[in-house]
């Protein structure tokens, strides 16, 4: 097999080997995270692509001025989603089909006094 040979002129191989990151985050972007401040068409495609790549996030609270700051804002934007997940599960669940209503009841089997109450619970 060949020897892959590494031109002067191409960028020598990235010294970062571990995924995510701040390294991760200023990879391609020619130093925005740290010196650049993104226009508005670039923030809304960068908090779309990162909405979508992070479902379990809160999209309204992706933000930021640069790369960092909206990859930063994920964290706020994770914990709001749990938090509202969590909230939802321990809800206490609603009946299926409109739940709460009356029983039917036997009058025949129910006292005057019970028959009286009943009607008036009604009105």
């Amino acid at each position: 097999m060949d020897e892959i040979m590494v031109a002067d002129a191409q960028a020598s191989p990235s010294h970062v080997t571990e995924i995510g990151g701040a390294a991760a985050a200023e990879a391609g972007t020619g130093g925005a995270t740290t010196f650049a401040v993104l226009s508005a068409d670039e923030r809304q495609a960068l908090r779309a692509t990162l909405a979508a790549a992070h479902p379990d996030t809160v999209p309204e609270l992706i933000g930021g001025e640069t790369v960092g700051e909206m990859i930063a804002s994920l964290e706020t934007a994770k914990a709001a989603y749990q938090r509202t997940v969590e909230r939802t599960k321990a809800a206490l669940p609603v009946a299926a089909g409109g739940g709460g209503r009356p029983v039917g009841v036997d009058a025949r089997t129910l006292s005057p006094v019970a028959k009286i109450s009943m009607g008036l619970k009604t009105q």
